[in-house]
């Protein structure tokens, strides 16, 4: 008998809506390493304001596991299907869950916008000042603002983060 080693990747989860706190819990409780990228947002209630989290990915969450595992983390209760990429698990890259972590560590909003006349839309920069530090992204300029669009490319999405100028450099 033998056992093959295979590579821990991340895989992203599909997961009931409204449900992805509680799908956390449950994989954590499983020994699973999960990770759902939440923000903080102010909610306004006719009475109060209150600051809640909720997922930056509405619905999706993500797993470190073998390939072999995704089986095990399907039974966990609230997860619908794994999200998959030519008839196989996608694997989400290292780098993008480091990106998803920085925006969700951040502040939610930036302002201070600078013109910087050597980039062009679609430059790869790196945010090297502030609370998204190490970020690395696509630049796009949209009605006058400099902002960074960071692709997930894995799972088809884009996050838009505004951030000063000064802040980035070109790669």
């Amino acid at each position: 008998m033998y056992t093959t080693c295979q590579k821990i990747n991340w895989y992203a989860f599909y997961v009931r809506s409204r449900s992805e706190k509680q799908v956390l819990a449950r994989l954590e409780e499983g020994g699973f390493d999960a990770y759902l990228p939440l923000i903080t947002r102010i909610k306004q209630w006719s009475d109060r304001k209150k600051k809640v989290q909720e997922p930056l990915i509405k619905s999706y969450i993500f797993v470190k596991t073998e390939e072999i595992s995704i089986l095990e983390v399907l039974k966990v209760p609230g997860i619908v299907f794994a999200l998959k990429y030519l008839g196989k698990p996608a694997v989400v890259r290292e780098k993008e869950i480091q990106n998803l972590r920085i925006l969700t560590t951040g502040e939610s909003e930036m302002i201070s916008i600078l013109p910087i006349k050597e980039l062009i839309v679609g430059d790869r920069i790196r945010v090297i000042r502030g609370p998204f530090s190490g970020l690395e992204c696509e630049y796009i300029r949209m009605k006058g603002n400099y902002r960074v669009i960071v692709r997930m490319e894995t799972l088809g999405t884009m996050i838009s983060v505004d951030i000063p100028a000064n802040y980035i450099e070109k790669m």
